[in-house]
This record gives C-alpha cells, structure tokens and sequence, in this order.
C-alpha cells in the first residue's frame, strides 16, 4: 500500500514506498508530526485496495475512513471494553485479510488499562504486533516518539519516524543521529530491517 516517497540518492530520484502489509508498521513522532496523517494514507490505500479497515484513536474525527462500504469497526478510547473486544477478535483470527490501524498508542493502551489493570495495555498492543507478524491481520500503529525503543515494540521491523530533526529527538527514538529528516509535517525517516532513507509522506 503507498504511504511515502524515498529519496534515492545514489539514483538521484525519488521512489515509491509501498508498505509490505504482511509486516507490521510502526509510525512514531512527535506531536503534530504527521502520524495520523501517515495512517490516513494508509486507509485511502486500503480502500483502493478493496481491504476491510478497522481504526481504534483518541479522536476519530481525525482519521475518518475513506469507503463506507470498507469501513470495519471505527472505536474511540472512551469505549475501552469495545477497544478491547476488538482487539480479542484480531487476536483469536477473525480479521483475517482486513487491515487495523490503531492512533495514539499511549492513549489506547490507557483504555485497555481501565479494563485489564495497569500495564496490561501495552501487552495487549505487543500481542497484535506478535499476531500480526503471523499473518492474521495488517497492523499499522501509530504513537509518540517515546513508543520506539520500548520492549513491546522490538519486533516491528518497518518503521516510518516522523519530527526527528535533532540530535536529541534521534537518541529519544533510539535512532543514529544521521537518521535526521527535516522539520516539517510528513517528513521522516523510514526504516526497514537492513536499510534506511529520508520520505515524506505521499
């Protein structure tokens, strides 16, 4: 699914990244950075696609879906038990060749605290990575820059960082600090397993 341009120096031009939806994605950045714009693109992606789309946020006017005939279920974090369930459906296979994005993963993982007990919301999100590396279901999450060098996200291999244009933003996303993008909305630093490259998203 598109979602950015790479910069492609030794070939002097910009190219296409299409997301690999069999891997999970991790967006990460700072505030007003992009990521829910990033996941945005991803469900306009989708739709062209024909995949069913589900969105769990903080704020659903902000990532409204794109085709009401792919729209899966739309959660806010005020329903936590729905959130939840959600995920336990995702989690037991029944989203199967669907696609879940997820905004604001500390406000998420909040919500499934007022249920489960602390600390039990990252878990949960840690799982969906896991189930989604399995093939069960496409997994796009998107959350501050503080997200990235947690434990629960070590096995998210694709990575779109978005906001790093410092020193000190790189070491917070546990980035090189030549990994820099510039300072402006949809500009980041995409990495892969092997690689990396400036993008913006498209």
């Amino acid at each position: 699914m598109a979602l950015a341009l790479c910069d492609l120096p030794e070939q002097l031009a910009y190219g296409a990244f299409n997301w690999d939806s069999a891997t999970p994605l991790g967006i990460f950045g700072t505030s007003a950075s992009g990521r829910t714009t990033a996941l945005r693109q991803l469900a306009s992606s989708a739709a062209q696609a024909g995949l069913v789309t589900h969105v769990i946020g903080a704020d659903l006017n902000q990532l409204a879906l794109p085709n009401a005939a792919l729209a899966g279920s739309q959660l806010d974090t005020f329903h936590p038990c729905e959130v939840l369930r959600l995920t336990q459906l995702a989690l037991e296979g029944k989203l199967r060749g669907q696609l879940l994005l997820i905004d604001d993963l500390d406000c998420v993982g909040e919500a499934i605290d007022t249920v489960l007990g602390l600390g039990e919301g990252r878990d949960v999100l840690e799982k969906l990575v896991n189930a989604s590396r399995r093939g069960l279901f496409a997994l796009a999450l998107a959350g501050d820059l503080a997200n990235a060098p947690m434990r629960w996200c070590a096995n998210i291999s694709q990575r779109l960082y978005l906001g790093v244009c410092s020193d000190t933003l790189a070491d917070q996303a546990g980035l090189k600090r030549c990994q820099q993008a510039p300072n402006q909305v949809g500009a980041g630093v995409l990495t892969l397993a092997s690689h990396w490259c400036a993008a913006q998203i498209c």
